[in-house]
């Protein structure tokens, strides 16, 4: 054998090296990637129990909150304020979830029911009048999404009654 075929063998094998490192590399980011989206959707979801324990958990912030669904107009100074802080918390984490849902951080079926269940909260009166007074201090996707929601009426986010035995029977 000859310097030149041995030559030509290590190139082939060095070519050979570098394709088989970037297919590793792609595996490694595609999997890199797959756990950030992971973590961004438990991140985020992780923000949406920590507000429902927060409603659920004390009365006063869910007297005030019940309240505001109705419109600001039913609050005094300090209530308005308990909910101006609470609210803006509740509406950037859902502008936490879409943005992460625009970027393919989503899956779409996750993004799907917490859609469903964040805009029947976000299309309440109160919540609206808030928006609308501070709809500046979210990005413009987000604002389009908040501005094609449409309220459910029947909506009460209290009423328990709705899931009863018989109504989930049938």
């Amino acid at each position: 054998m000859n310097w030149d075929a041995v030559g030509a063998l290590g190139q082939v094998v060095g070519a050979l090296a570098v394709v088989l490192t970037l297919v590793y590399l792609a595996a490694q980011v595609r999997q890199n990637t797959n756990g950030v989206k992971i973590g961004a959707t438990a991140g985020a979801i992780a923000a949406v129990r920590e507000w429902n324990y927060l409603l659920i958990s004390d009365s006063s912030v869910r007297n005030v909150f019940r309240k505001a669904l109705h419109g600001l107009e039913n609050l005094s100074e300090d209530e308005s304020a308990q909910f101006g802080a609470f609210t803006l918390n509740f509406i950037k984490i859902a502008e936490n979830l879409h943005f992460q849902y625009v970027n393919g951080a989503l899956d779409p079926s996750i993004w799907g029911a917490w859609e469903h269940h964040l805009s029947h909260f976000l299309t309440t009166a109160g919540c609206q009048q808030y928006f609308q007074r501070w709809r500046q201090s979210f990005n413009l996707k987000f604002q389009e999404w908040m501005d094609n929601q449409v309220p459910d009426t029947r909506f009460n986010p209290f009423d328990f009654s709705q899931f009863t035995h018989e109504s989930v029977s049938e």
